[in-house]
């Protein structure tokens, strides 16, 4: 669906150019890549989007939700245009064995967000802005423990996985670690 002519992820005329609310793609081979005009609802209660044997990329001119499942065997790239990208309650996002780069500020209120098998100690997900994790999890890979890096201020939620490191290069300083809401001593 769509494709990357120039194989460097800027969108050119070979992705699908879309001006609707909600999106849902279903693809078992290749990969996905949309430009939405505006903001954008990854998905519904009805079906997110797949695609199986490729990776995906989508990037809109204004705010994303991710509303139910968004899954790749390849890399997952989101790009709101600077504004912000939510993951709600009920919606994971899973990729298979690439990076998956969220290019803005980042609102995890629900789901699970899950890092793909990539070599141990590599970066697996990568948070290029702002990430507040108030209500989700966020999980490294079953196979692996891959890094998860983020490049902006950081308010973690839930995060699970044993061995998986968090790399904190952002803004934030100093760094203060709660459990509880109690600083971890």
């Amino acid at each position: 669906i769509g494709s990357d002519s120039g194989g460097d992820g800027a969108v050119d005329a070979s992705w699908i150019r879309t001006d609707v609310a909600v999106l849902r793609a279903t693809t078992g081979s290749g990969d996905i890549y949309i430009s939405e005009t505006d903001g954008i609802a990854l998905g519904d209660g009805t079906s997110g989007i797949n695609a199986t044997g490729g990776a995906i990329a989508v990037t809109a001119g204004g705010a994303m939700s991710v509303h139910n499942a968004v899954q790749a065997a390849g890399a997952i790239t989101f790009d709101a245009a600077g504004t912000t990208i939510t993951v709600a309650a009920g919606a994971d996002v899973i990729v298979g064995s690439a990076l998956m780069l969220f290019k803005d500020p980042v609102t995890h209120t629900g789901g699970t967000i899950t890092a793909g098998a990539v070599a141990t100690g590599g970066d697996a997900i990568r948070f290029a802005r702002n990430y507040a994790g108030t209500g989700g999890t966020l999980e490294g890979s079953a196979t692996t423990d891959p890094n998860i890096l983020f490049e902006g201020d950081v308010t973690l939620g839930t995060f699970s996985h044993t061995g998986d490191t968090v790399k904190l290069s952002g803004t934030a300083t100093p760094v203060a670690l709660t459990t509880n809401n109690q600083p971890l001593g």
